[in-house]
């Protein structure tokens, strides 16, 4: 699923730069690592209408644990702001958490328990894309030591390109996306690119979910971050009906797994 930021449709998503060591640059370590332990450090740059610089992680553990998250950098590195939002897929339960470190909440998501993957797709899924965008296989591309499977498609506005890793468990190390008119003249850019790529176990703080942090239905973790940020503009009609159907799929949801 896609998800629009900023006016762009970004395939996986969303940021601090924790401490990490030793940049590795050879995936032939990566093939001879069985647990796939690492974590992936990027910058993402849009100039659409709200201009902005974000750096992002993608992390997995031994167990097969996988977390995403963002920070906002206002002027650079050195003004990096405190985690504010983050995924946390844990495969062993079926839990899919979503925390926001602003809001002091989480809203989490049950499925059903999967095991590891045994093996990587050599094409990142490539077979798997609709043809309704027109998917062409580009070849492939070393980045940071990595193989990469070179992706685009042709969403109407949005020509998206995209990198994936097999090595990685296909994690999206780099990505770019051109906003077109109805001319074809672009409109906008936007450019995901890995800075670091580190084998080895992550930071456990990006898996972190804090026992203070009130479970909310998607809805009121909204309320929640309006609230801790001082936010005052009243939300759109698109987004208001979004959240209810949000809200909808949570309680649904949390019925069916019994909670």
């Amino acid at each position: 699923m896609q998800k629009k930021f900023f006016g762009f449709s970004l395939a996986a998503a969303v940021i601090l730069v924790a401490a990490i060591s030793g940049l590795v640059r050879s995936r032939v370590a990566a093939q001879n690592l069985g647990s796939r332990e690492f974590t992936i450090i990027r910058s993402e740059i849009s100039n659409t209408k709200i201009p902005m610089k974000l750096m992002s992680f993608d992390a997995q553990r031994g167990d097969g644990a996988q977390a995403t998250g963002d920070y906002i950098i206002p002027n650079g590195p050195a003004d990096i702001q405190h985690l504010h939002t983050r995924l946390v897929v844990l495969p062993s339960t079926g839990e899919r958490i979503s925390i926001d470190d602003i809001a002091h909440a989480r809203t989490t998501m049950y499925t059903t328990p999967a095991g590891r993957p045994t093996s990587a797709d050599p094409t990142c899924g490539f077979g798997k894309i609709g043809a309704a965008v027109k998917p062409v296989l580009k070849g492939t591309e070393e980045i940071l030591g990595f193989k990469t499977v070179v992706t685009q498609t042709d969403d109407g506005p949005y020509l998206t390109t995209t990198w994936k890793a097999p090595d990685l468990d296909c994690k999206v190390v780099k990505m770019t996306e051109d906003r077109r008119d109805q001319n074809g003249t672009i409109t906008g850019h936007f450019e995901l690119q890995a800075l670091q790529i580190t084998l080895g176990p992550p930071n456990a703080s990006f898996f972190a979910v804090p026992a203070d942090y009130v479970e909310m239905a998607p809805s009121q973790r909204e309320t929640a971050r309006r609230n801790a940020t001082g936010a005052s503009a009243p939300l759109s009609n698109s987004v208001t009906e979004a959240l209810q159907q949000r809200d909808a799929r949570y309680y649904q949801n949390h019925q069916q797994a019994g909670k």
